[in-house]
């Protein structure tokens, strides 16, 4: 995972994480992510707890995001589909599938790559920790060489501290 001091310094490759004490650091971090992937010509994905979808786009709209069109021409999804579970439970390979498609279908389109962010908040409270903090790992390792570039993002007070120090 990388250190960014801005999101012009994301190449592709980069994977970081968020940690975020609450709702509207989250919605101001993701406006400046992805319209600096919208700047770039990239694919930009979005997947967010279905509470926070309206309030992110909202924001988008609010710092002059035309998100009916960006959606409407494929460049923007924004999503709060869980098909990464399997029978409710998170699944690393059907992750890593869906960000292997969501590559290949922004270069298919035309997009100079994918930029993708994803909430965990709904890992939160899970048992399977020490299989997540692989995955974020193994995640590190799959954005090598790939025209993408991550952002998770993590709620503090959501997850228990040592599970936080693993991840980051």
């Amino acid at each position: 995972m990388s250190r960014i001091q801005s999101f012009t310094d994301l190449t592709f490759g980069d994977h970081c994480c968020l940690l975020h004490d609450s709702v509207e650091q989250q919605l101001t971090v993701l406006v400046a992510f992805l319209k600096a992937g919208i700047r770039n010509k990239e694919r930009c994905v979005c997947l967010l707890e279905p509470d926070k979808l309206p309030l992110l786009r909202s924001a988008l709209l609010q710092a002059d995001v035309d998100v009916d069109r960006l959606e409407n021409s494929g460049a923007i999804y924004l999503s709060s589909a869980r098909d990464f579970l399997d029978h409710g439970r998170f699944h690393a390979g059907k992750m890593i599938q869906f960000l292997q498609r969501a590559i290949d279908d922004a270069l298919d389109m035309k997009f100079s790559g994918l930029r993708a962010s994803g909430d965990m908040s709904w890992q939160a409270g899970s048992s399977e920790y020490d299989g997540f903090v692989e995955y974020e790992a193994t995640l590190d390792r799959f954005f090598e060489g790939k025209p993408l570039i991550g952002l998770c993002q993590y709620n503090r007070a959501a997850f228990k501290p040592h599970v936080l120090q693993n991840v980051f």
